[in-house]
């Protein structure tokens, strides 16, 4: 029996003599509103609403109740010791509709506080799905311009010349570079994998087959060591047509643009392999359908970027980094951070790291971080969150997501100051405190949110 219906009930009987005939109808109007409260609840109606309805039906009752105390009134004799008892209990009648004023205006502040939420909760969800559709088009925007630098030489313009510091060793060919003359890598390709390493010396080697020679330009220039590929066509514009089509005709596009390169070049070169010294000022590896590999560096600056292939980093460090891809995946193992930047359209993005700030957005992919963290900032339309922080520096993390879930694994002492909101998920959490220094913000449209402590 719903509480709130009984002592509405108990309330309208103040003032009447319990008889035989008033406790039936009394306890008529309690199976007939729990019934009528029920039936509304089993329609779809929120508990407040059908409360108010409930309240709304028992408004008749009233003058019929008025009759009992009226009577009991009547019949009271002046020398009854209880007149001036039964005199108050009438008085109560009076004080019904009053009572059930405050109730009706108490729902309603209610209602008005739940429809404001909403609002608010309307807006951050709006919020959320324009940070992850801008980080979408940014990602493939990022990828056009991997396809469009790639093209930037011309076969017939840029013919390759050999480096006098190039080795032959059979079917292989290596450049040797000082670090001083790059400082800075910059390499753009096509199809090729990028397999990079550290080098045992204090020099830049850069490893391709020997028949792939005529596929490359090469060049130093100021401290920036350029490797691009020279394609056999120029790349199609057909990219540019799709401005504010949606992410369908975007993944169409970015999809003909890199089959039309592969088919334009005819060929795609074997793996490149780069060995390089450590804290390089910047290492930018750019491949439109090839995948991106780094063991064991350790630089000031990451950019990698990737069409079709997967970006997978292995006790690497950097101050900043920048991952990219559009339909490969992401993984990190053992690699230290300061801040990082990940970009993906239909990968999963899967990291075991050290970080000071990481910034994650992603439309259909899943994101999974774990390790010692300080701050998240993450976006993800359709994919699932899974965050396990194991160092005690984590500082809090703001997560939007439309219908993934969200599920955050924190430190047995850690007591996080909760801010969630869901619409049709559940919300589970083991510890809150709203003066806890750690923010932790998670608003989801359809998703569940549960955050656990190890």
């Amino acid at each position: 029996m719903n509480p709130t219906i009984v002592k509405i009930i108990d309330l309208m009987f103040r003032g009447i003599p319990e008889t035989e005939e008033t406790a039936a109808i009394r306890e008529e109007l309690l199976t007939n509103s729990q019934a009528r409260y029920d039936d509304l609840i089993a329609a779809g109606e929120s508990p407040n609403t059908a409360l108010g309805q409930v309240l709304d039906s028992l408004r008749g009752m009233e003058e019929v109740l008025d009759e009992y105390r009226n009577s009991q009134q009547t019949n009271a004799q002046p020398d009854d010791p209880f007149a001036n008892l039964r005199r108050q209990a009438a008085a109560m009648g009076s004080q019904w509709e009053q009572t059930t004023g405050e109730i009706e205006s108490k729902l309603e502040t209610m209602a008005n506080q739940l429809e404001t939420k909403w609002d608010s909760f309307a807006d951050k969800a709006e919020n959320a799905a324009k940070n992850v559709w801008d980080s979408a088009k940014e990602g493939l925007r990022n990828a056009m311009d991997t396809v469009r630098s790639s093209m930037d030489f011309n076969q017939s313009e840029a013919e390759p010349v050999r480096p006098a510091n190039a080795v032959e060793d059979g079917d292989t060919l290596t450049y040797h570079f000082s670090a001083e003359e790059a400082r800075r890598i910059d390499v753009q390709l096509l199809g090729e994998d990028v397999e990079v390493t550290a080098s045992r010396d204090d020099q830049v080697h850069l490893c391709i087959r020997k028949d792939d020679e005529r596929l490359f330009h090469l060049e130093t220039n100021g401290g920036t060591l350029t490797m691009r590929r020279n394609p056999r066509a120029a790349c199609s514009d057909d990219e540019e047509n799709a401005e504010s089509n949606g992410l369908g005709s975007l993944f169409s596009v970015i999809s003909n643009a890199i089959g039309n390169v592969f088919t334009n070049a005819h060929i795609c070169g074997d793996t490149v392999y780069l060995a390089l010294p450590h804290h390089l000022e910047q290492v930018h590896l750019q491949t439109t359908g090839g995948d991106l590999e780094l063991l064991d560096l350790h630089q000031k600056t990451l950019v990698l970027s990737t069409a079709g292939g997967d970006i997978d980093l292995t006790g690497c460090t950097a101050d900043t980094a920048s991952l990219t891809t559009t339909s490969g995946d992401v993984e990190a193992t053992g690699c230290t951070f300061g801040d990082v930047q990940l970009n993906a359209t239909s990968g999963d993005l899967e990291l075991n790291i050290q970080a000071d700030k990481v910034t994650a957005n992603t439309t259909s992919g899943d994101i999974d971080l774990s390790g010692d963290l300080t701050w998240l900032k993450l976006n993800t339309t359709s994919g699932d969150v899974e965050v396990e922080v194991k160092g005690a520096g984590f500082e809090g993390a703001l997560v939007n997501t439309v219908s993934g879930d969200v599920s955050f694994t924190l430190p047995r002492d850690m007591v996080p100051c909760m801010e969630t909101a869901t619409v049709s998920g559940s919300v589970s959490f083991t510890s809150h405190d709203r003066t806890s220094p750690i923010p932790l913000r998670i608003n989801t449209v359809s998703g569940d949110i549960s955050v656990d402590n190890f």
